[in-house]
């Protein structure tokens, strides 16, 4: 099945859906009366999603069954806005971050709380903490964050420093580095056992989330531009052009650099030339990270549609079925 957040007569709503014909399995309605873009986290049997009601909810990926829930008690809506963002699983914990700069870890099984760690900044509804080799990074509004996977510790952070600049994705970790955009046009490659600045890399505005992949980091920014790094030193190998901004996290995969834009195109580009293989219209912007699995690129669109795209043609659905639902817009 696929797993996906979207909205329906201003409600959360969770569904799950076949993933070779897009029929719908389940759905769960939240008690919010707002929509976060945070994403689900499929592990294990159970989907993790937090609510903008304030509730870490983990449902039975089969039924959409109540496992458990947590209330944060810390929602501030209108004040503080959106409350969660998107649940990070591993190693039986459960990571999550609120408006409030308070990032928690949950044991995965029956929802209890084993710390809970502020951060000093707000932590957006699109961002993912990420857990590599004991320590879990996440991305506050002027921070990214090093903290010790099993109590919560901070070991680092790395606070950007420009003007009007607050970090614009979550953070990706690889070869003991630490990459993450700002909203100044910058990605950032920090070492991870310190949060030393290695190298940035400037383009001409915000920055997606970067995937990294045969050591090479690639990821959009709002200038219109898919981008291709050394990972190691931050030299550009090449760029690609869209018609409009690039919000989605590219999902490299089989070959191939599956990329969204606002033009409301998904491309597959060449990972090492950049040149285009093929190019799939939908009916709207698509934000969304894509998915790729069996031989099929999920994406979440604006238009209030889920496709599958064909991955090694870009082939879709003849004509769009609305469902009257939006998907989650980051993933």
């Amino acid at each position: 099945m696929v797993y996906i957040i979207g909205s329906h007569e201003n409600t959360e709503v969770v569904y799950a859906l076949d993933v070779a014909t897009g029929a719908r399995k389940w759905a769960f309605t939240t008690t919010s009366e707002f929509f976060v873009s945070s994403s689900p986290a499929v592990v294990d049997g159970a989907v993790y999603l937090g609510s903008a009601n304030g509730v870490l909810y983990a449902l039975g990926a089969t039924d959409g069954s109540k496992n458990w829930v947590f209330d944060t008690s810390d929602w501030t809506f209108p004040e503080g806005g959106w409350s969660f963002s998107s649940p990070a699983v591993a190693d039986g914990v459960v990571y999550f971050g609120s408006e409030s700069g308070i990032l928690r870890a949950m044991d995965a099984v029956n929802g209890t709380e084993k710390w809970a760690s502020r951060i000093g900044h707000v932590i957006e509804s699109d961002r993912l903490p990420t857990v590599v080799g004991g320590v879990v990074y996440a991305s506050g509004s002027e921070a990214v964050y090093a903290l010790d996977a099993a109590t919560g510790t901070h070991k680092w952070a790395f606070t950007i420093t420009t003007d009007g600049g607050s970090v614009s994705s979550s953070p990706t970790v690889a070869g003991g580095t630490v990459y993450f955009g700002s909203s100044d046009g910058a990605l950032h490659a920090l070492d991870a056992a310190t949060g030393s600045r290695m190298w940035t890399y400037t383009t001409g505005d915000h920055v997606s989330q970067p995937s990294v992949v045969g050591g090479t980091v690639y990821f959009g920014s709002r200038d219109k531009n898919v981008y291709a790094l050394n990972a190691a030193t931050g030299t550009m190998k090449w760029s690609f052009t869209t018609g409009n901004s690039v919000y989605s996290s590219p999902a490299v995969v089989g070959g191939s650099v599956y990329v969204g834009s606002d033009d409301r195109k998904v491309y597959a580009l060449n990972p090492g030339t950049g040149a285009e293989k093929w190019s799939s219209t939908t009916g709207g912007a698509v934000e969304s990270a894509l998915v790729v699995a069996g031989g099929l690129v999920y994406v979440g669109c604006n238009d209030g549609n889920l496709y599958a795209l064909d991955a090694a043609t870009g082939a879709g659905p003849s004509s769009s079925s609305p469902s009257g639902t939006s998907p989650d817009r980051r993933k």
